[in-house]
């Protein structure tokens, strides 16, 4: 009876971590694709900025 609770015990475990592993992930998925969206932005915001900033 003890050696079961612990296999359940276990595999308890074993899918909380699946879950926050799955989380993490997920968030930073999401991390990424909104620094692909806007770094592409700020780089051109940045090019066209600076040598305005430098002539005036």
């Amino acid at each position: 009876m003890q050696k079961q609770n612990l296999v359940v015990h276990v595999h308890d475990m074993i899918y909380a971590w699946t879950l926050l592993t799955q989380m993490v992930l997920g968030t930073l998925r999401a991390i990424l694709n909104s620094l692909i969206i806007y770094v592409p932005f700020v780089l051109k915001t940045l090019v066209t900025e600076i040598p305005y900033g430098a002539g005036a």
